[in-house]
C-alpha cells in the first residue's frame, strides 16, 4: 500500500527554511520534502498520543540502547586490537592451547 506523493504550495518562513537546511543532515533527510514530511509524521505521531512522554519514551529508550550498544561492541574490540598491536595476543593463545 505505497502512497503516492502530490505536489502542495506551503508557506514558511525564511528562518524556518535556513533551520531545515542546516539539519538535513542531522535528521539523514535526502531533501527537504523528506525533511518536512518527517518532521509532519513525527508531529502528528505526538499530537495522537495526547502526551509527548508517551511519544517520546520509546523513541529515546530505543536511541540509548542502540548506544550502548554501539559502546559495547566498541569496548568489547578495543583490547584484542591492543594486544594484537603489541604481540601480547600470540602469547595469550599459546598459554590458551597449554592449559
Amino acid at each position: 500500500m505505497s502512497e503516492t506523493k502530490t505536489k502542495y504550495a506551503i508557506y514558511l518562513y525564511p528562518s524556518q527554511m535556513e533551520e531545515i537546511k542546516s539539519l538535513m543532515e542531522q535528521a539523514n533527510a535526502k531533501s527537504q520534502s523528506e525533511f518536512v514530511s518527517d518532521a509532519i509524521r513525527f508531529y502528528i505521531g505526538y499530537l495522537q498520543q495526547g502526551k509527548n512522554v508517551n511519544y517520546l519514551a520509546p523513541i529515546i529508550a530505543q536511541c540509548i540502547r542502540e548506544e550502548i550498544s554501539s559502546t559495547e561492541k566498541n569496548i568489547s574490540l578495543e583490547p584484542v586490537s591492543q594486544l594484537w598491536e603489541t604481540g601480547s595476543f600470540l602469547f595469550l593463545k599459546k598459554w590458551y592451547h597449554e592449559m
